[in-house]
């Protein structure tokens, strides 16, 4: 490879055990086609990067403000940070000049190489057969830059896992899946319409693509995940039909079952948006993790582990 490819992330998570075998480091990509209402990582959905403000964390230095070029930072009357979205150009120069963190960057340029090489030089996230996995976003969202890092870990002998909404083109998958270990493939609901209601496309790309992944690679283990959203999904009709269209895949390793959670709700508020979901209660997981084996008991899997 003489050329790296070039990409935007925004986070690099060690020691992660949800999101793959063994102690595994999560590299979030940004961008993403879809736009989940329960999504828990909002800063993800945009490529380009944007500016996170967290009032509470200002300390009324007003750096920021001598340093905007358009006043989109102004220090409200309590003596904290807020941002006019409307007026901000995503130029960062109150990032560079605030000292407390209350203003940060979500979102960092960089070639694959020197992507691998920061992640490898950090041994110890490397222990107990882990590796890499590949989240967002949506990581085929960048297909050149997904695929090469992809590439890079396993000639470095690093494991690898890849995280999909499945909304891509399917040559994506072909560049990226001969470089996978194992692929989490979301499949949020069968219903064309909830699923444009509640993410924004059309689910028959990701039904296409689900099943022409499975047969071309037969080979590489695929683990379905459905994010389980109360008063959206959860509905045990839906889920037999999910369990139906599964029953039609060559290969399948596993189905799990992810419960809401509300954790990113802050996320959007330091972005200046509104979550969808404000007020949604989360289901109890004892019940989900009942009904997740229920359903791989009908698709003739193992229960899942505690």
């Amino acid at each position: 490879m003489s050329q790296s490819a070039v990409g935007t992330i925004f986070n690099v998570q060690r020691f992660s055990l949800h999101d793959g075998p063994g102690m595994r480091d999560l590299i979030f990509l940004k961008g993403c086609p879809l736009r989940c209402e329960w999504c828990a990582n909002p800063e993800s959905q945009h490529g380009e990067p944007e500016l996170s403000c967290r009032p509470a964390k200002c300390i009324g230095c007003r750096a920021c403000t001598a340093a905007c070029p358009t006043g989109a930072a102004a220090v409200a009357a309590g003596g904290r940070i807020q941002v006019d979205r409307a007026a901000c150009r995503s130029c960062f120069a109150c990032v560079r000049a605030c000292c407390s963190g209350a203003l940060s960057r979500i979102g960092e340029e960089l070639d694959a190489r020197t992507l691998v090489e920061r992640v490898m030089a950090q041994h110890m996230s490397w222990r107990a057969e882990g590796g890499v996995t590949l989240s967002g976003g949506e990581p085929l969202a960048q297909p050149d830059f997904a695929a090469e890092l992809l590439q890079r870990f396993r000639e470095e002998g690093g494991g690898t896992a890849l995280e999909t909404c499945g909304y891509v083109p399917f040559e994506a998958f072909q560049k990226a899946a001969p470089f996978c270990q194992l692929i989490f493939f979301d499949l949020k609901c069968m219903a064309s319409e909830v699923h444009r209601r509640y993410t924004g496309v059309d689910n028959r790309r990701i039904l296409d693509n689900l099943m022409a992944l499975s047969r071309e690679f037969p080979d590489l283990p695929l683990q379905v995940r459905t994010p389980l959203i109360p008063g959206v999904n959860d509905g045990r009709e839906q889920l037999s039909e999910i369990v139906q269209f599964l029953r039609r895949l060559p290969s399948l390793a596993d189905y799990e079952l992810l419960p809401y959670h509300n954790w990113g709700e802050g996320k959007y508020r330091q972005l200046g948006r509104s979550y969808p979901l404000a007020g949604l209660e989360p289901p109890d997981r004892g019940a989900v993790r009942r009904l997740n084996d229920e359903l791989r008991a009908e698709l003739g899997l193992r229960p899942g582990q505690e």
